[in-house]
């Protein structure tokens, strides 16, 4: 049981917050330089943020399947390990006393 496919999704969610501030501090800029350079910066963080959308549609599948399969994997056990108690239940009540200490095995 592993989780590598949710880290995977959480790194590229931070660098897609990380693009969307960008972003945001780029169009503030624009706001104020209707230039040509301000453009080309909203254009290239607006494709890099739409790349890394779908790598994160697929990251989220994949980190999906594997707690998907991580739980199937959790439970087959749990069965496992309830059919072996079932089998091999705890011995209940008192201890059995020894019968060496009785008076006919010292003769």
């Amino acid at each position: 049981m592993s989780d590598e496919e949710l880290k995977k999704y959480q790194a590229l969610y931070s660098k897609f917050l990380e693009e969307v501030v960008n972003l945001h501090k780029v169009h503030i800029l624009f706001l104020k330089f209707y230039g040509r350079r301000t453009k080309f910066d909203i254009h290239r963080i607006n494709k890099s943020i739409i790349t890394i959308q779908k790598e994160l549609h697929k990251s989220s599948t994949r980190a999906y399947d594997e707690h998907r399969n991580n739980t199937k994997e959790k439970l087959a056990n749990k069965r496992l390990e309830r059919a072996h108690r079932k089998a091999n239940p705890l011995k209940r009540g008192p201890k059995k006393k020894n019968d060496m200490g009785t008076s006919e095995s010292n003769s």
